[in-house]
């Protein structure tokens, strides 16, 4: 297991709430995995022990932008187009065929996560392959999705942009399992790239950021 903390720099024209021009990033990869699912799980310590610091050690500057430290027991986890199955059900906003969620979309299924499992944030998995990078491993049992994850999150209240938690109040984390099946990973690649294929390792492993 090997991880990076740096700073990201973005310069897409965008001004949302949506989109930091700069942030800290936490990039993990993760060797001879047993399952796409063991990245969840270390995803889900790091982000209790994160908050949990934060709420231990910066009390001040939390009570200064008026909010609060998100408190985590178990994440959900719900397939997207189960996810967006419940959006349709509860809005009847039918955005079953799109390969992504959209923003109000992502609102909606934290809001039913917090009802449901009292959880502020819940993990979507099983994006459609066609969404994803080439390396992204496809599900065995459904190939037109691959075994990958966001995790999301949307706080009501005064969170300001300017903390960290804001990282993390629509989506912070993505994370695919890679392919392990050099031959697969070959046709999935849109064109030849030998240096990655020379680079590639031979195990199964996998790689989330936040």
């Amino acid at each position: 297991r090997v991880f990076t903390v740096a700073k990201s720099f973005r310069a897409e024209p965008s001004i949302t709430t949506r989109h930091l021009s700069e942030y800290v990033s936490l990039d993990v990869e993760m060797g001879f995995i047993e399952s796409w699912q063991d990245l969840m799980d270390t995803c889900e310590i790091v982000l209790k022990d994160i908050f949990s610091s934060l709420e231990k050690n910066c009390s001040k500057e939390l009570k200064i932008f008026e909010t609060d430290s998100i408190k985590i027991e178990k994440i959900p986890r719900i397939k997207m187009r189960e996810a967006q199955r419940i959006i349709f059900e509860r809005t009847k906003r039918d955005n079953r065929k799109e390969p992504d969620l959209e923003p109000e979309d992502e609102k909606e299924i934290c809001s039913w996560a917090k009802e449901k499992y009292g959880s502020e944030l819940v993990f979507i998995t099983h994006y459609p392959t066609k969404k994803r990078p080439f390396y992204t491993y496809a599900d065995p049992d459904d190939p037109e999705y691959t075994l990958s994850f966001d995790l999301k999150t949307s706080r009501n209240g005064k969170t300001s942009p300017m903390i960290l938690l804001s990282i993390f109040r629509l989506s912070n984390t993505g994370c695919p399992r890679k392919e392990d099946s050099l031959s697969d990973w070959k046709e999935s690649l849109s064109k030849s790239w030998d240096w990655a294929i020379s680079a590639r390792q031979a195990c199964s492993r996998g790689t989330w950021k936040e």
